[in-house]
């Protein structure tokens, strides 16, 4: 294979990474800057190539990405950035949505040197868009919340009821039960008018409810 075509195949594999690639030399210079980096930062490559990385970000500089980096090529070691402590480093931001707005996406970096034969130390930094990631995450969080209030709720000794968003019943501890003297069965898929359907009188009624609204 020919240097130029391996060149070109190199180029284009790095041009069709799902991910930010920067390669940066000695100096924190940039040397090379991949398509996604021109979507995701909004810069072309020929407007970021032969810049320093800091003057491209200037939010970088004494900052975490700034320390790893620096790190990186004095020991030759890598480094990870966890989003969990770095959630969005560098200014990078997701397409437009329905209204032309842009959000800054969540990111993980790796910083890993290379040193190609006889040449000084180079670094490669590479940026995961996590923003799915920890949209899932904080999601299964919210979920795991309400079903622990739900089941603290439930273990009430005052009648508690649960609806979905169409006001049907989904839920209904053993204190509503025995307070109301309907199952659970009758009345789960049902609209809470069914608590006044006439199975008891007036004075019943609006002391069950008194007793359902002191828990909301």
């Amino acid at each position: 294979m020919s240097d130029d075509l391996q060149t070109a195949l190199f180029r284009g594999v790095f041009d069709a990474a799902t991910l930010g690639l920067i390669v940066v030399d000695q100096s924190g210079t940039i040397r090379s800057w991949n398509h996604w980096m021109e979507v995701y930062a909004d810069i072309a490559a020929t407007a970021a190539v032969g810049k320093p990385l800091i003057q491209v970000f200037p939010e970088l500089e004494g900052g975490r990405v700034d320390s790893a980096l620096r790190f990186a090529l004095r020991n030759e070691l890598p480094s990870v950035l966890s989003q969990s402590l770095n959630k969005s480093p560098f200014p990078l931001f997701s397409a437009p949505d329905g209204q032309g707005q842009r959000t800054r996406i969540n990111q993980s970096i790796h910083v890993l040197p290379i040193t190609p034969p006889g040449q000084l130390t180079f670094c490669l930094i590479q940026i995961t868009d996590v923003s799915s990631t920890v949209s899932r995450e904080r999601l299964l969080r919210e979920q795991q919340q309400e079903l622990q209030v739900a089941a603290v709720a439930l273990n009430s000794n005052d009648g508690i009821i649960i609806s979905n968003k169409d006001g049907s019943i989904v839920r209904v501890n053993q204190a509503f039960q025995d307070i109301t003297g309907y199952s659970k069965d009758e009345v789960i898929g049902r609209n809470p008018r069914i608590l006044s359907s006439g199975r008891h009188d007036k004075t019943f009624y609006a002391e069950m409810w008194e007793t359902i609204a002191r828990t909301g």
